[in-house]
């Protein structure tokens, strides 16, 4: 794996640990292996409604392609649609069209149905949540450098592992430093929410 690729995964992984935690859910540990890196928590449901879960989540979702070119290409236009179709965020757009899905279903009950200004309409909802994860990304940049370095740190202590590939280890990255990096996340989007 190239350095830039290191880089860009570790900012897609922090953008979704960060969202995370802005969105109450807990604290992710962010695991590195010799293909790339996860975060893994558990996306219980979060007091409120259903749609505030769903939007909540989407959010996330967004938040790891939204944060790798908020970085490391912010002047491309069309960045995070490319980011979408790389194999390691394939799973996380197939599951935030789901959710869009789901949005799009309640804000258009009863409404106009023709096929054009649906795909708009789903389209404004992503556009929407996006930029509402680049602004919390955008308030916590500093937490977003941290954290993207831990998990550079992280893979080069990987690399000191010997294992044959591709069944290679995986190694949870710096759980005490990603948890106080994660510590100062400032809320954004919920003013009136601590997020600690």
């Amino acid at each position: 794996m190239s350095p830039e690729e290191m880089k860009r995964i570790a900012y897609h992984e922090a953008g979704h640990a960060i969202i995370g935690v802005h969105e109450g859910f807990p604290p992710a540990n962010i695991e590195v292996h010799r293909e790339g890196a996860s975060v893994r928590t558990s996306y219980e449901m979060l007091n409120g409604s259903t749609m505030a879960f769903v939007s909540s989540r989407l959010r996330l979702l967004l938040g790891g392609a939204v944060a790798q070119c908020l970085i490391l290409k912010p002047d491309i236009p069309y960045c995070r649609k490319d980011a979408y179709s790389r194999i390691d965020a394939k799973s996380d757009w197939e599951k935030a069209r789901e959710l869009i899905g789901v949005l799009l279903h309640n804000e258009n009950t009863g409404q106009n149905t023709e096929p054009g200004m649906l795909l708009r309409k789903a389209d404004e909802i992503e556009e929407r949540h996006a930029a509402e994860a680049r602004a919390i990304l955008e308030a916590n940049e500093n937490v977003l450098q941290r954290i993207a370095e831990l998990v550079i740190t992280g893979f080069a202590e990987l690399n000191l592992v010997q294992a044959p590939p591709p069944a290679g280890p995986r190694l949870v990255v710096n759980p005490i430093g990603v948890e106080a990096a994660l510590e100062e996340v400032v809320s954004v989007l919920h003013p009136t929410c601590s997020v600690k």
